[in-house]
């Protein structure tokens, strides 16, 4: 989870932004400290101003048990009633966010999930009550998904990929979901379902597989997102893994012919420009996606760390699968979350720990000179219009655009 920072904003707003990974059954002193943070008192120095722009959350928010669509409501009413909760969103001009498999309530989900429009009108029900957005469910709704995108004025746009509500099925289809609430059995499947994936990536590849990880209405809207996108970078949000090289988490790897369609499109699209941010996997690192940084944060209550078993199981997987890494030490298991600062010229993505201090070098993009409405990405008239459109759905901040380029 992610807050967007925009540095030179008038003093007083707030100090700079962090991502919240609060569940249900996380402890307060964990949210204290991220309240600190968000107030700049852990981040950076009195000196520095900045606006909190906005809250963008990644997945994970509630883990009901077992995992009805009832369970659900209950996890996700229960976080917005939390008051460390509600303290923290104030002063946010945005909260929105990408889904993933436990904010569904299934481990490991995808389309085939039970009741998959119930549980989406249930999350965007609670993005809508931690934020400003009331048009947000009817966007939802009318696209079947969660993904959606924020332009804020001509500095930067930020995209949330829904990777749950279309993808199709691992090839072996996952058993991490399976004896949920039986003692012993129950917690061991999704070690099974990690173990399977961990055997049966290379045959994905080796076949070909061509399971979809988006949907195609969901990648014709990306595909015009980014070729209509006129800021000086780009956030695209994917709550699963892009570049790893690890085979036992979940991630695009096992969805190869997506994953190299994901990367023309980048590719073809100011990828100098542009981030990948995302969650899911219980650790912290960075990557590179072809010419893409990738940055990852997961997660602020628990990680690899927290269970004695996956403290035990997952290190020396972590330090053998490197290749995708900016550097093979850029890993992190210690509690994280991801926070962006930017003004007109830069961003910087950091992971910061529980004391607000950096865990892992920062991520800087620079912008490119030659970046403009006209110049930037080769977009027609017709595909702005459709970008325009989709910032007033999203949105009711009507001013978003405006209010932003004046504090960036």
């Amino acid at each position: 989870d992610v807050l967007l920072a925009s540095r030179g904003a008038s003093a007083g707003r707030g100090g700079p932004g962090v991502g919240l990974r609060a569940r249900v059954r996380a402890g307060k002193d964990v949210v204290r400290v991220v309240q600190q943070a968000a107030r700049g008192a852990a981040v950076v120095g009195a000196d520095e101003k900045c606006e909190r722009l906005g809250l963008f959350l990644d997945g994970r928010r509630g883990v009901p048990e077992p995992d009805d669509v009832a369970a659900l409501g209950v996890a996700l009413d229960l976080q917005s009633a939390r008051p460390e909760y509600r303290e923290f969103l104030k002063g946010l001009r945005v909260v929105d966010g990408t889904w993933d498999d436990h904010d569904l309530g299934v481990n490991d989900a995808g389309r085939e999930a039970r009741d998959l429009t119930e549980r989406l009108a249930l999350y965007v029900d609670f993005l809508v009550r931690s934020g400003t957005q009331q048009k947000r469910k009817a966007l939802a709704v009318q696209r079947g998904g969660a993904y959606c995108s924020h332009r804020f004025g001509s500095t930067v746009k930020v995209i949330l990929l829904d990777t749950r509500s279309f993808r199709d099925a691992h090839l072996v289809p996952s058993v991490g979901a399976m004896f949920r609430g039986v003692p012993v059995v129950g917690r061991a499947m999704p070690l099974l379902a990690a173990a399977i994936r961990f055997g049966t990536r290379d045959l994905a590849d080796l076949i070909s597989y061509q399971g979809d990880v988006l949907g195609e209405a969901q990648w014709l809207w990306l595909q015009e997102e980014l070729e209509s996108d006129a800021t000086a970078f780009t956030v695209v949000v994917s709550s699963i893994q892009v570049a790893t090289s690890n085979p036992s988490f979940e991630s695009w790897a096992h969805f190869p012919a997506a994953k190299r369609r994901l990367h023309r499109l980048l590719s073809a699209n100011s990828p100098e420009t542009t981030v990948l941010l995302s969650g899911d996997v219980h650790h912290a690192e960075t990557a590179r996606f072809g010419q893409v940084p990738e940055v990852t944060s997961s997660g602020l209550t628990h990680t690899l760390q927290t269970s004695k078993l996956t403290r035990l199981l997952f290190p020396p997987l972590l330090a053998f699968f490197s290749a995708h890494r900016t550097f093979a030490s850029s890993y992190d298991t210690s509690v994280n979350y991801g926070q962006i600062d930017l003004d007109d010229r830069r961003m910087l993505v950091t992971v910061r720990g529980r004391d607000g201090q950096p865990l892992l070098p920062g991520v800087s993009v620079v912008a490119s000179s030659s970046c403009s409405s006209s110049s930037r990405r080769g977009a027609g008239a017709s595909s702005a219009a459709k970008d325009r459109q989709d910032q007033e759905e999203c949105s009711d901040a009507e001013n978003e655009d405006a209010s932003a380029s004046a504090s960036s």
